[in-house]
């Protein structure tokens, strides 16, 4: 708690500022974009936007999406606005750099578009075409199941001519009121997240403690199984995305899960029990499995892809930081170059 409140504040704090002013100033046009482009490859790129400077929310980020189905929007895009939304947001990025180091938070990146790329994939070669339209058509005869007031379903507001939740634009009030509901909703939570990541670290030091990344004599065999094992244990563990940060980084530092396992982890926010019954609510129960099959599969698969895009080059974030590293390299250079 140390770690994460006064001694990082200077991290989490300046992202949680910056992602309040992207949701002010660039979450509305991207919205628009999302619904607009002409182009497949751009919607997806707006709807990233869109998730990244959105709230974490698990409901309203799914009634969002829900929306966003229900607007028009191809099922490639959705689905890039609900990976990004529950991996990409900008504040979430900065508490995984305090956490674990800047490197993490860039592999989240790569991995949450790697998941992109197969789900957009998996969507316009695998689902078939009939029970999206049909979720469609669903979604605009029943109400959605996490929509109450139409303005909680983004992050404060009003509607878009399309029937699309949108946020007020407004001045630095406006921005104080978002940035204070924000805190409020992943405060809890994360402090949840805090005290079991501090058991897992305990844990890690007693001598039954299961080290998953030597399971199988380590190397990629053990990477493959911590990759498959972590979906599940993300379900067990039943936090959101924000509270996952601090148990996915001692489960990482304990050596519970590999690298690959980390990734995998985080990026299964998207198949969280709660989210898989907003599917079945959504999306009808034959596109529900599809979807938890396509996300499983790809988030296995994304993690073991980030950690062998990183192998190409000869490195794997570890548990000394980058920066760090780098910093003694500096520091070890100065001398010689002088």
């Amino acid at each position: 708690s140390k770690h994460l409140f006064r001694m990082m504040y200077w991290v989490w704090v300046p992202g949680l500022l910056m992602w309040g002013l992207l949701a002010l100033k660039a979450h509305n046009p991207l919205r628009r974009r999302t619904l607009e482009a002409q182009e497949h490859l751009h919607a997806v790129v707006a709807a990233l936007g869109m998730g990244a400077t959105h709230s974490p929310r698990r409901s309203t980020a799914l009634a969002t999406a829900g929306e966003l189905l229900r607007a028009g929007a191809a099922p490639a895009t959705v689905m890039a606005y609900v990976i990004a939304t529950h991996t990409m947001v900008v504040y979430y990025l900065a508490f995984l750099t305090l956490l674990l180091g800047i490197e993490f938070a860039a592999g989240q990146v790569v991995g949450a578009l790697f998941m992109t790329a197969l789900m957009a994939i998996t969507c316009r070669y695998v689902i078939p075409s009939e029970l999206w339209e049909a979720a469609r058509q669903q979604g605009r005869t029943a109400s959605n199941p996490y929509s109450g007031n139409p303005a909680d379903t983004a992050i404060g507001g009003r509607l878009h001519a399309s029937g699309l939740a949108v946020p007020i634009e407004g001045g630095w009030v406006e921005l104080v009121r978002i940035l204070g509901r924000e805190v409020r909703f992943f405060l809890g939570p994360l402090i949840i997240g805090v005290l079991l990541g501090g058991f897992i670290l305990a844990g890690g030091l007693e001598p039954w403690w299961v080290e998953g990344a030597y399971l199988l004599g380590g190397g990629w065999a053990a990477d493959v199984l911590n990759a498959l094992a972590a979906p599940f244990i993300a379900a067990l563990v039943w936090l959101g995305p924000v509270a996952n940060l601090p148990v996915a980084s001692n489960l990482f530092k304990s050596s519970a899960l590999t690298y690959p396992g980390l990734v995998a982890f985080l990026l299964a926010s998207v198949i969280h029990p709660r989210n898989i019954i907003f599917y079945r609510k959504t999306f009808g129960l034959r596109l529900s499995w599809y979807l938890v099959g396509a996300f499983f599969s790809s988030t296995v698969l994304s993690g073991l892809l980030v950690t062998g895009l990183f192998d190409i080059f000869g490195f794997r974030p570890g548990m000394v930081p980058l920066f760090r590293e780098l910093v003694d390299m500096i520091i070890m250079w100065i001398p010689g170059a002088m």
